[in-house]
């Protein structure tokens, strides 16, 4: 069970029958909240289902729902096609972001 789990149950009670260790937020136990992270490997799989499977769905969605379907195009490829680059590039930047926190190290406030 997670900490924050627990935290979510104990804080129903009043905070003085609350344990020192999660009334206090700085004796939070590093090592689980770091295994309750995604694995850089499950990240990577992830994002590479993603790459594949949202561009692919956004590129029919957009063109039977959107420029065939709404707006009335005979062939709406070259929109459903753009559809898919935004929706790709959203996936890598998304990626970009998430390698970027991993790196982070949390500082240490006095």
């Amino acid at each position: 069970i997670s900490i924050y789990f627990i935290r979510l149950l104990l804080l129903k009670r009043s905070p003085s029958r609350l344990p020192a260790q999660i009334r206090d937020n700085s004796v939070i136990d590093r090592r689980r909240l770091k295994s309750a992270k995604m694995s850089p490997v499950g990240k990577l799989i992830f994002f590479s289902l993603a790459m594949i499977v949202l561009p692919v769905g956004g590129f029919f969605t957009s063109k039977s729902i959107v420029f065939e379907g709404i707006l009335g195009y005979s062939d709406g490829s070259v929109g459903a096609a753009i559809t898919a680059v935004v929706l790709i590039h959203c996936v890598i930047a998304a990626y970009v972001y998430a390698a970027w926190k991993e790196g982070e190290t949390p500082t240490k406030q006095d």
